[in-house]
Formats: C-alpha cells, sequence, structure tokens
C-alpha cells in the first residue's frame, strides 16, 4: 500500500504483478468490509439494548406512578370505586341526615380479608348505615 499512483499505474499498464495487485486489494477490499460489518453489528446491539432499557424504564415508571396514585389515596380505592363512595356519601349525607355537605359527618373505612374474598365497606360514624363498594 506504500506504492504511489505511478506505479501502481505502470504495474498494470507493464501487466507485471497484475494478479496478485488484484487478490491483494480484494483482500484488503474485505478484511475493510469484515470490520465494518462486525463494528456495526456492535452498535446496533448497544443500541437495541438502550432501547430495551428505556421501554423497560418507561414501563416502570409507569407502573409505579400508578402505586403511587394509590398510595395517595391511603388504601386500596380504585378511582372508580372512589367516585362511587364519593357519590354514595353525598348521597347519603342529603337524604338520610338532611345536610347538603359532608363537612359534619364522618365515614370510616372497613376492609375485610378471607381466604378468596375481599370486602371494602364505607360506613357512617353517626349512623351506622353502610355502603359496600368492593366485593370480591
Amino acid at each position: 500500500m506504500g506504492k504511489n499512483i505511478n506505479e501502481i499505474l505502470d504495474q498494470l499498464v507493464n501487466k507485471e504483478n497484475q494478479t496478485s495487485y488484484i487478490v491483494k486489494n480484494v483482500e484488503d477490499g474485505l478484511k475493510k468490509r469484515d470490520e465494518e460489518i462486525a463494528r456495526l453489528r456492535e452498535e446496533n446491539k448497544r443500541l437495541m439494548e438502550e432501547s430495551y432499557k428505556d421501554s423497560e424504564l418507561q414501563m416502570m415508571k409507569s407502573k409505579c406512578e400508578a402505586m403511587q396514585e394509590d398510595l395517595r389515596r391511603g388504601f386500596p380505592i380504585s378511582e372508580d370505586e372512589k367516585s362511587t363512595i364519593n357519590l354514595w356519601m353525598d348521597s347519603h349525607v342529603v337524604n338520610k341526615h338532611k345536610r347538603f355537605n359532608c363537612k359534619n359527618v364522618q365515614f370510616k373505612y372497613e376492609f375485610q380479608e378471607f381466604a378468596e374474598v375481599e370486602i371494602g365497606s364505607v360506613v357512617c360514624t353517626e349512623c351506622g348505615e353502610g355502603f359496600t363498594f368492593r366485593q370480591y
């Protein structure tokens, strides 16, 4: 590879060592191609691992956020259950206690867990009336 262009052209014109020159160029080209393929495979592997990590992190982050939302409510109560409970509380206060807000009425939550059954209830501490919002 240390030859200058004139020497190479002279060899081609004179057909001196032409076969070994062509073979050498082909070998060099194949070697460079193989090195490039190996480099690209390594880079592709690295990028796939990073992509996998990113998708795993995103999934874990969304699960963590959902669990934090559950914890903020203080009990393992879903959003649908929370809405249903609030509707029952409002209705209970208006219909049973003839008041228009829940500020003066207190409620307590009760959770009971049996072998394969889980029951969640909310009970008015003033009159004892309850509402079961979960029964699995």
